[in-house]
This record gives C-alpha cells, sequence and structure tokens, in this order.
C-alpha cells in the first residue's frame, strides 16, 4: 500500500507542485494529501471529508465545487486541488503564520482555534499537534514523517547519482587506458565453416541457417479515442496509476466490463471508466445500470483478490462528462 501510495503521487505532484508554484505557497504542502488521504481520489471519513485533499462540504461549496448525491467534485483530482490550494492561499494570507496555517489547513480552522485554547496559545508545530481532536491527530505527524522521509531520500539519491558519476569516470578512464597501451589491433582469423551434420536438410550451397528471435510480448496502451459522450454519465471505477493503469483495463474487459483508460480533466492524469453511460439521474435506477453496478462489484472483488495492495470498487462513483 505504502508503494501504490507513493507511486500515485508520483502521479498527481505534476499538478500539485504547478497550482502551487502560482500561487506561492511553501511546496511542502504537495505532500499534505499524504497524510490526509494516501494520495486515495476516493477516500472518505466519518466526518464528511472526501477526496485526495478530504475536503469538507462546506470548504469545497464555497470553492465552487459541486456536492451532491450524484456528482461530487471532490473525488476529482484537478478541481479538488484547485479548491483546496485556493483555500490555503486564503488560509495563509488570514493567519500569516505558517505553522498556524498548516494546521489550520490539516485540521481545520476550528480544530486549530480549540488546540491554541488547550495549549494556552502555543505557535508550536509539536505542541499543537498535541491539542487537536482525536480525529485528526495523525496529520500533523504523518505529514512531518512524510516530510523527513522526503528529505532523507533526496539525500539518499544524491550519493547514488555522485556514485554513479565517479563509476563513469573511472570506467572511461580504464578504457582511455587501455586503448593506449594497445600497439595494434589484434587479428582475428576466420572461422572455418563448422561440418554440416549427417541428415541435416538445408538449402544447396549450405547457406547458414537464420538466427530465431523470440517475438516482442505486446503491450497494453491508453485507448487512442475516448468514447464517453458529452452528456451522459460514466461510472469511475479508480484513478490508477501509470504502471497498472492497463493492467487495470484488461482485467477488467477480461471480466465483461468495456472498461476504457481515459484522460481526466487535466492530461496528466488518468481514470479508468466503464460503458455504458446514461444520461439522466433518475436512469441510475433502472435494471441495466443495476446490473452494470452488480458487475462493477463482483470485478472489484476479484481485482481485489488477484494482487496484494489491490482494491475493490465498492467506491465507484458516476461522473457527468462534459
Amino acid at each position: 500500500q505504502f508503494r501504490a501510495m507513493l507511486a500515485m503521487a508520483d502521479h498527481y505532484r505534476p499538478l500539485i507542485d504547478a497550482r502551487l508554484a502560482q500561487t506561492g505557497l511553501p511546496k511542502e504542502l504537495a505532500l499534505l494529501p499524504m497524510a490526509l488521504s494516501g494520495m486515495n481520489t476516493l477516500a472518505g471519513s466519518q466526518q464528511g471529508q472526501a477526496g485526495l485533499w478530504m475536503l469538507t462540504w462546506p470548504t469545497a461549496v464555497k470553492r465552487g465545487l459541486v456536492v451532491t448525491a450524484e456528482e461530487d467534485h471532490r473525488r476529482d483530482p484537478m478541481l479538488a486541488t484547485l479548491a483546496a490550494v485556493a483555500d490555503m492561499e486564503h488560509t495563509y494570507a488570514r493567519l500569516k503564520d505558517p505553522v498556524l496555517a498548516l494546521v489550520a489547513v490539516a485540521c481545520g480552522p476550528a480544530n486549530l482555534e480549540r488546540a491554541r485554547v488547550r495549549s494556552g496559545g502555543s505557535r508550536d508545530l509539536a505542541t499543537l499537534a498535541r491539542h487537536v481532536d482525536p480525529a485528526q491527530r495523525d496529520v500533523l505527524p504523518l505529514y512531518m514523517a512524510f516530510l523527513h522521509l522526503t528529505i532523507v531520500v533526496a539525500i539518499a539519491a544524491g550519493v547514488v547519482v555522485l556514485v554513479a558519476i565517479a563509476y563513469g569516470i573511472g570506467v572511461q578512464r580504464g578504457r582511455a587506458t587501455a586503448t593506449r597501451g594497445a600497439s595494434e589491433p589484434a587479428t582475428i582469423e576466420p572461422a572455418a565453416p563448422a561440418p554440416a551434420r549427417s541428415g541435416a536438410t538445408g538449402v544447396s550451397g549450405g547457406a547458414a541457417s537464420r538466427p530465431t528471435t523470440t517475438p516482442a510480448r505486446p503491450t497494453a496502451t491508453d485507448n487512442k479515442g475516448d468514447p464517453r459522450i458529452k452528456g451522459e454519465r460514466y461510472f469511475v471505477l479508480a484513478h490508477p496509476s501509470s504502471d497498472r493503469a492497463s493492467e487495470m483495463v484488461e482485467f477488467c474487459r477480461a471480466n465483461g466490463l468495456d472498461a476504457y483508460l481515459v484522460p481526466d480533466d487535466n492530461a496528466l492524469l488518468r481514470k479508468v471508466i466503464v460503458l455504458p453511460g446514461y444520461k439522466d439521474a433518475s436512469q441510475k435506477s433502472s435494471p441495466d445500470i443495476k446490473a452494470l453496478e452488480a458487475k462493477i462489484r463482483s470485478v472489484g472483488e476479484k481485482w481485489k483478490k488477484l494482487a496484494r495492495g489491490n482494491k475493490d470498487f465498492g467506491d465507484a462513483y458516476p461522473e457527468l462528462f462534459r
């Protein structure tokens, strides 16, 4: 699961980093969804938060997102990121203190005020983290852990790069020395043709046999065309990482779902949807769509059992294609 979260972090980071850079907010805030939702766009909580940034209903609506039983923009990574960054920008401008703003963004403004009262007005991050409500108490320690881990990984990567450069320089020097030490090129005598084995068949004149090659295994790729029709709703199964997307689509198709990997609202992102779609919200209760939902649940259970870390499609949701 940790590897899957890191893969999803790599998947969504370009979008998040670009938006944070545009607003001038600290780039480290890109790690916050890892602590909030585990980079899961379908995450939710008992307190009513949902999506990549675990936005509450009031925050989402205030930032222009649609949150209904039929459609929830908080689960759309691009729309949720735009809303979350806009809210963070407002919070940082209002509080004018990076520590207080981080607590407010991660745990909610009301939670920040309660933590400050309980801590005697502290502005220390570790102290405030101990005084937030129990439901949010793990968010800040997780965020700090991911931040520390990122720094350690960056240092380790730098060491690996330096070792690789040093190795490359050593190899090049070794080759140059070997070249200078060679007095003349070596002469290679042509090998005598191997005698034909008794009983062998072939073309007259003893033509050499051609080497055989194993054909490359075909790999699955994204669909060239988007099959969706504007104005119709389609079930979104997941936002898989790039290395699992094709596998998921092929698995769904092999088990009877007409699945497609299509672009999200941002060209950098992909999601898996299934056909058919439907126009009106009232059609969701029709026998055909009910049967499709049952099929999604059935295939999702099989996908979950296929490999550790796979999740079923219990969080699949209909989304209007515009």
